[in-house]
């Protein structure tokens, strides 16, 4: 029904809502079965309401990658403090980000570079990735490759503060995290 939301997966399932594909729900069909879930969804146009001049927001589209003039549209009040995040083994999609003025974020694997030398390629030397990320354990000739690029490059997915000072000593400037509870090792 055209009402955006955070959902990583395409169910709500894993966190106690119902196993349909989300994509085919209405938001108070939504809202009514989360109603009694400490998981409640947030709202996009919430969330911008909220956060959307104080905070930056990573966006990622997921499943919903064709629709990307709607949510753009959505998000260009709020640009400068916007970035769209997405598997880096493509192009299309980030040059249409970049083009309309949002920093991305492309995402990466290790085996990627013999497994998937296209996919490799795609992230390593497309202009318009402004940022890259490699998971933390990955080989440090890997590591070596994405810094030498210039780009900032981030961990994903640390679950211990030891996994993001493993990644920072590869040179990391920053980690994506499901866990931060357990990663930072200060209190900010």
């Amino acid at each position: 029904d055209g009402v955006w939301f955070g959902c990583h997966d395409k169910s709500l399932a894993r966190v106690g809502g119902p196993s349909a594909n989300v994509s085919t729900l209405k938001w108070d069909e939504i809202e009514s079965a989360m109603s009694a879930s400490a998981y409640m969804p947030a709202r996009l146009d919430w969330l911008l309401e909220h956060y959307g001049q104080s905070h930056v927001i990573v966006f990622d589209p997921k499943y919903e990658t064709a629709r990307s003039a709607e949510y753009l549209d959505i998000l260009a009040p709020y640009k400068s403090r916007i970035i769209i995040k997405f598997a880096g083994d493509g192009n299309t999609l980030f040059k249409t980000w970049h083009d309309a003025g949002f920093t991305t974020w492309a995402y990466g694997y290790s085996d990627w570079k013999t497994g998937n030398p296209t996919a490799w390629t795609n992230l390593t030397t497309d202009p318009n990735k402004d940022i890259l990320s490699m998971q933390w354990d990955a080989p440090k000739e890997i590591w070596d490759e994405l810094v030498a690029l210039g780009k900032p490059v981030t961990s994903h997915i640390p679950v211990a503060a030891a996994q993001v000072e493993t990644a920072k000593g590869f040179g990391a400037s920053g980690t994506i995290t499901a866990a931060p509870d357990q990663v930072l090792t200060r209190k900010v």
